[in-house]
């Protein structure tokens, strides 16, 4: 009898963990941003033309954003980068 009740009492508790793990996964990927304000996205690139000055992270160059911003992976302040560098 108390073998029985330890058997379902991990069971449960199995199928609690495995939804937990279903319901995590299952959800779509969304861009976040921080709350400092921080308006970046690491998997976008910003479109730019000849007026304006490029902004990435010194260590992660593919995360780009306007003056002031921070990166979204580092929190490292955005640097300026010229038209060269910021190609790739």
């Amino acid at each position: 009898m108390k073998k029985s009740i330890v058997l379902v009492t991990f069971l449960f508790a199995g199928l609690f963990v495995a939804s937990l793990l279903v319901m995590s996964c299952s959800g779509k990927k969304t861009d976040q941003t921080v709350e400092s304000g921080d308006s970046t996205s690491q998997d976008k690139q910003m479109p730019m033309d000849s007026t304006q000055t490029a902004y990435a992270c010194p260590m992660h160059p593919e995360v780009t954003g306007k003056e002031g911003d921070t990166c979204s992976k580092c929190n490292m302040k955005l640097e300026a980068v010229k038209k060269d560098e910021h190609k790739h």
